[in-house]
């Protein structure tokens, strides 16, 4: 697991909501690195989470930009779904 940390480059954290209890909503971005978002061939895993509070709904997003090959691991990844799921 700590192998997976040294292989990111870039990360982005978006928080958007009733932040600490205001009456309207916040938007914070916390930036690590460098994150490429208009190109196609980079490797970018994207999260998504809501969170219930008191005051209302948090939404939570997760960008993260690794360094590995965008090609070769597609090329793995669906050839491990198309055998083993399929």
């Amino acid at each position: 697991m700590i192998a997976q940390f040294n292989d990111i480059i870039g990360l982005r954290i978006k928080f958007k909501g009733r932040l600490n209890g205001r009456r309207r909503t916040i938007t914070n971005i916390i930036n690590f690195g460098r994150l490429p978002l208009q190109q196609q061939n980079c490797y970018i895993e994207y999260g998504y989470a809501d969170a219930l509070t008191v005051y209302g709904t948090i939404g939570i997003k997760v960008w993260i930009f690794y360094k590995r090959d965008y090609n070769n691991y597609l090329q793995n990844n669906l050839l491990k779904y198309f055998f083993f799921y399929h």
